[in-house]
C-alpha cells in the first residue's frame, strides 16, 4: 500500500478507532504516490519502510495514539 491508499487508510482507521496521529510519521512507512527521486533513490540503496502490524493498529487503538510495537 502506497500513496494516497495508505493515507486514507490511516486517517479512516485513526477516525474510526479515535487515535491520535500526531506521533505518526508517513514517510517512515509508506512510499509517497508516483514518481518521487527521493523514494526511488531510498529504495535502490536498500532502505526500507518500517511494516505495521497487526498488533501496532490494536496497541494504538487501545491506547488512543500511534504506539508502534517493537
Amino acid at each position: 500500500m502506497s500513496g494516497d491508499d495508505a493515507g486514507e487508510f490511516i486517517q479512516d482507521f485513526a477516525r474510526s478507532f479515535n487515535v491520535d496521529l500526531s506521533e505518526f510519521n508517513f514517510d517512515n512507512y509508506f512510499a509517497n504516490e508516483g514518481f518521487n527521486l527521493f523514494s526511488f533513490i531510498y529504495s535502490i540503496i536498500g532502505g526500507d519502510y518500517q511494516p505495521i502490524t497487526i498488533g501496532d493498529l490494536e496497541k494504538s487503538a487501545k491506547n488512543g495514539k500511534w504506539i508502534k510495537g517493537r
